[in-house]
Parts: structure tokens; C-alpha cells; sequence
């Protein structure tokens, strides 16, 4: 019998972004990115892609500690964009780092600070 994988998963990296914003400076802050967080079609909304995130996040909260950054990024498709901001994940315009490889998401960052400790 096949079974279909419901997660996909995501990958948590360090790094670096340089944007512009109103709440931050215009240079280079540490980040942590969230990649490739998704859910399959079918499992979509069942609650799988708020656990994958509320798991990557804690992750992110529990490694911040070891990289120092001021907060997680996201790389949204329109699609996901609506799913980020009901977390407190808000657009910012980068100005170096972008993805210029394929079709460009819109960037998302959510501070460390509005990360519950228990999330």
C-alpha cells in the first residue's frame, strides 16, 4: 500500500539579510530563514503547515541563542503570504541577498521577540 507524505518539511538556516524597513537599520542583521515549509494539498488545512512552523519557530528561538540573530525570514509565494501574516510575519523590501535565480517571493520577517517561548 503506498502512502502519501502529508509535510514536506523545512530547512532552518543562519544567515544574513540587508532591507528596508520602518522598525529596522538599513545594514546587514543576522536571521534565521525558514525554507521550504510545506504541506501537501490534501492535508492543507488540518492544522499540519501551523505545526510545521510553530515547530520551526521554537527551533529558531532555541538556536538564536547559539547564532544570535534578531529574527526568523520567510520567502512567501503569493499563495502562502496571508498564511505568514496571520503569525505576525510582515513584508520588507530587500536590498541585497535577493533571490534572483527564479521568480522572486515576497520576503517576510518576524522578530525574534514576537516568538512565544513556547511555541
Amino acid at each position: 500500500m503506498l502512502r502519501r507524505v502529508s509535510a514536506f518539511g523545512f530547512r532552518l538556516s543562519a544567515g544574513s539579510r540587508s532591507w528596508q524597513s520602518r522598525q529596522l537599520p538599513r545594514y546587514t542583521l543576522p536571521v534565521l530563514r525558514v525554507a521550504r515549509l510545506a504541506v501537501a494539498e490534501q492535508a492543507q488545512g488540518h492544522g499540519v503547515g501551523k505545526a510545521l512552523l510553530r515547530f520551526a519557530l521554537a527551533l529558531a528561538r532555541q538556536t538564536a541563542e547559539e547564532v544570535g540573530c534578531i529574527g526568523v525570514v520567510v520567502d512567501a509565494k503569493p499563495e502562502a503570504q496571508a498564511f505568514y501574516r496571520q503569525y505576525g510575519f510582515e513584508a520588507f523590501r530587500v536590498l541585497e541577498g535577493a533571490l534572483l535565480e527564479r521568480p522572486e517571493p515576497l520576503p517576510m520577517f518576524l522578530p525574534l521577540s514576537a516568538i512565544p517561548s513556547s511555541s
